[in-house]
C-alpha cells in the first residue's frame, strides 16, 4: 500500500486509515456472508512501514500540474470521480 500526503507524517497517517478502513470494511463482508472461520481472509502487515520520500517525476503529478484530469474516464483506478 502506497500512501501520498503533504509530508511524510501525513503519506504514513494515510497508509494507517486506509489499512484500517480495508480491515472493516473486509470484517463487516465476512459477518454479511457469515463466513465460516476456516475460509476468512485476514489482513497481516508483511512489512514494517517504510520512510516516506518526496514524490518526483510522478505521472500524477505531471497531470496534475499540467491540469489534466488525474483519471480521464479510467474505471479501473478505483476513484469515483
Amino acid at each position: 500500500m502506497t500512501g501520498t500526503g503533504a509530508s511524510a507524517a501525513a503519506a504514513q497517517q494515510v497508509v494507517r486509515q486506509v489499512s484500517t478502513m480495508a480491515a472493516d470494511v473486509l470484517a463487516e463482508r465476512r459477518d454479511e456472508l457469515a463466513a465460516p472461520d476456516a475460509t476468512r481472509i485476514r489482513l497481516q502487515v508483511v512489512t514494517p512501514p517504510t520512510a516516506a520520500l518526496p514524490l518526483l517525476g510522478s505521472p500524477l503529478r505531471a497531470a496534475a500540474a499540467a491540469g489534466a484530469p488525474a483519471c480521464p474516464g479510467e474505471p479501473r483506478c478505483g476513484l469515483r470521480c
